[in-house]
């Protein structure tokens, strides 16, 4: 049941599993019989759908294991888990906790009485009509519900027609209706940047339902699968915003008949309607008295009442869509003296400007003049940072990121970000980040081109790049300031600043999706150094979260970006990095090949620093593979070149993949010996986070004794655990952790 603790190379330390069960001597414990029945009374408050929802997932993950068995395993009697499972009795967080560990699962149990999601986000203003789209929503949900499959609607059209706002309004008029709450998403699948990827969805869904960070897996399939675990039984509201086509909302649907998924795309979506049985709800352009309304509730009903026939002519230009009707009645409100017969000649003269997909070639005529008002309102400032904005590839940006982009301060760049926001050509996110809607995104870059000279837009990316390395490169120093690192390219732009290990971690964590749009992107704009110098910077958030996707894509392209500039350095550096990507997916003959790749461009360029790191990852992928004559000397090499190098901290880390090798083989005291050295040191260089994962090395002989007494259930089994715990103590009156841990044993055993 319990694996051996994962050791990475290049200084990260995996903590090792914590034990899953920890069994009462007595079917009852010390909670069992009455008092355990006692306990549910508080429950009876929970909502009914809360219960049913935790009595299908225990039965269902239950499966064959007995309630005896699992009474053993907690501190319940089986009688009363029978009772739960058969809804006689309520369940409390304590019971699903204690089930979670008997059971092995990732914590499904518990996460059900976590607090409700309610993810939608603000919707549109001046909203109105749509009454025909919600009456067939309406329909949809009543006609499908009995079924045993998730309700499955999907409103489908052209950009800017007003899918978006529909889907949020109906869900906003529901949400009263599902007791489990609202989950959403933004899948960006036609958002003019890298679409939202699944996996990276489920787990934001998984977090909102409780489920705690470090039980997330990292496949996409084993997410999915958790997911549609913690939803059934619930009654949950799932909004699918702008989805790519059906393939790209398949892992994110629960198999819970209880559901509805409200998905939004440009496209059909026929698979689904095929395969799952989804009811397409198409969306038209607005009809001619609710588009005159929307103008009417902008610019006020007098002046349309004054101008009805301008105003229906309005309509027909902007194509009755409700993105263009917005922005330019806007145009109008903002000028007393500008009548919408003015405007509908100016609409009439200008041009086709803007090409983006719509109904009719009329539609990407008018929406094209309609931004194009908005932007030559805007003072030259203004519309400098407009266009500016455009540049930076990711799905979002951060102010300090387009304050480097215009080369201004954060104060000068929110007010100018705040007016763009006050035309409707900018939107805040829930995080205090901004983002285009996806035509005024496409308007935005098409003016970048137009009125920006290539040497002006060439200096504002280099801004954004140097600011990028360095806030990434400032950001990991503070989470790991013992590590000895490379200099990177130095920023003038102005810095957010770093004051904690974990407000570096947020920073990483929130500009992550930007920083990757943004490696993909710097090589063309002619920048490809830095398409590798972004992930050598980002290295120890990668070690604190892990490989995925985002992070071997993000190597990829930084490799082959270093291997055609012939920088042998940086093509060595991302080689490693893409080895122990791999390492943590366990594909060891994947990582060996690139390990043993950089090493050999470290040997021919005398990296001593860079061979070592590079040979503990050998070693450490040899270990993994039972390879044990190999693994030694590799990883003795290891220590010796950052000995000589008179780098402690690298030492240690080492020296602890040494350890970890050494008990595999059950060298024991010696690898006890080892770490008790390795925790000096990184105590010493103030490396907490590796000293605890070592704590946990020290106290794993704690664990496995354990394991090995609740297996044989009686007191000699305790006796023994005991014994050998005593016996580690005393070698060393240092070993107050052990001690605590022996302590916990025997509490938990009694």
């Amino acid at each position: 049941m319990f694996a051996s603790t994962t050791l990475s190379s290049h200084g990260r330390l995996a903590a090792p599993p914590r034990e899953r069960v920890v069994r009462w001597p007595s079917p009852t414990g010390p909670r069992g019989g009455k008092r355990g029945a006692l306990m549910t009374a508080g429950s009876a408050r929970k909502s009914r759908s809360e219960h049913e929802a935790f009595r299908r997932l225990f039965s269902s993950l239950r499966g064959s294991v007995s309630y005896r068995a699992l009474a053993e395993r907690t501190n319940y009697d089986h009688s009363h888990l029978a009772k739960v499972e058969r809804g006689e009795r309520a369940p409390t967080r304590d019971l699903a906790e204690q089930l979670d560990r008997a059971l092995g699962t990732r914590g499904e149990l518990a996460a059900i009485f976590h607090r409700r999601p309610a993810q939608l986000p603000a919707s549109a203003a001046f909203f109105v009509g749509r009454r025909a789209e919600f009456e067939r929503i309406d329909e949809a949900v009543a006609r499908a519900n009995g079924d045993s499959c998730p309700i499955l609607i999907a409103l489908c059209g052209s950009p800017g027609v007003g899918k978006t706002s529909i889907a949020l309004h109906w869900s906003r008029e529901v949400a009263g209706q599902y007791p489990d709450g609202v989950l959403f998403a933004d899948l960006r699948g036609y958002a003019g940047t890298a679409a939202a990827l699944p996996s990276t969805v489920l787990k934001e869904f998984l977090l909102a339902l409780g489920i705690a960070a470090g039980s997330i897996p990292e496949d996409e399939n084993a997410r999915a699968s958790l997911y549609r675990s913690i939803v059934a039984g619930r009654r949950l509201l799932i909004v699918l915003d702008n989805a790519k086509d059906s393939a790209h909302v398949r892992p994110l649907l629960p198999g819970a008949s209880d559901c509805v998924v409200l998905l939004t795309s440009r496209r059909r979506l026929s698979g689904l309607v095929i395969r799952e049985g989804a009811v397409i709800v198409p969306v038209q352009p607005m009809d001619s008295a609710d588009a005159g309304a929307i103008i009417g509730r902008i610019v006020g009903e007098d002046r349309v009442a004054a101008e009805r026939q301008w105003a229906n002519e309005l309509v027909i230009r902007c194509s009755h869509l409700p993105l263009a009707l917005r922005v330019a009645a806007e145009r109008v409100a903002r000028n007393d003296h500008r009548t919408l017969a003015d405007l509908v000649l100016d609409l009439e003269s200008a041009g086709d400007r803007l090409d983006f997909l719509s109904a009719t070639e009329d539609d990407s005529t008018a929406v094209r003049v309609v931004f194009s008002w908005s932007y030559d309102y805007l003072a030259a400032d203004t519309a400098r940072m407009f266009r500016l904005l455009a540049l930076h590839p990711g799905p979002d940006c951060g102010v300090a990121a387009a304050a480097a982009l215009a080369g201004w301060s954060v104060t000068r760049t929110r007010h100018h970000l705040d007016l763009l926001i006050s035309m409707h050509l900018l939107e805040r996110t829930p995080r205090d980040r901004y983002q285009f809607h996806e035509l005024t995104r496409a308007y935005a870059l098409e003016r970048a081109h137009v009125d920006e000279r290539e040497t002006d837009r060439r200096a504002a990316q280099r801004r954004l790049l140097l600011w990028c390395l360095a806030m990434a490169s400032a950001a990991n120093q503070a989470m790991a300031p013992y590590r000895r690192r490379s200099p990177l390219a130095a920023s003038r732009e102005r810095l957010v600043a770093v004051e904690s290990r974990a407000g570096a971690a947020s920073w990483c964590d929130e500009e992550l999706a930007a920083l990757t749009a943004i490696v993909r992107t710097a090589a063309d704009w002619g920048f490809p150094e830095f398409a590798y110098q972004l992930p050598i910077a980002m290295w120890d958030h990668y070690c604190r979260r892990g490989a995925s996707p985002t992070w071997l894509e993000m190597n990829e392209v930084g490799r082959v970006q270093a291997r055609d500039l012939g920088d042998d350095a940086g093509h060595a550096c991302m080689l490693h990095n893409l080895g122990h990507g791999w390492l943590d997916l366990r594909r060891f003959e994947r990582a060996r090949e690139y390990f043993d790749a950089a090493l050999a461009i470290r040997c021919r360029i005398g990296d001593r620093a860079g061979q070592a790191w590079s040979l503990l990852g050998l070693g450490t992928v040899a270990a993994e593979l039972g390879q044990h004559v190999a693994a030694p000397r590799l990883l003795a090499e290891a220590v010796e070149i950052f000995a000589d190098l008179g780098d402690r901290w690298a030492g240690a880390v080492a020296i602890a993949h040494q350890a970890e090798l050494g008990r595999r083989l059950g060298h024991a005291d010696e690898a006890r010996s080892q770490l008790e050295h390795v925790r000096s040191v990184l105590h010493e260089v103030g490396d907490h986070l590796g000293e605890s994962y070592v704590l946990d090395m020290l106290g794993r002989p704690v664990v496995e004794c354990q394991h090995a007494a609740t297996a044989r259930c009686d007191d000699d089994g305790r006796s023994a655990a005991l014994h050998v715990l005593s016996r580690m103590s005393r070698q060393d009156e240092e070993h107050s952790e052990v001690l605590t841990r022996t302590d916990i044993v025997v509490r938990r055993t009694a």
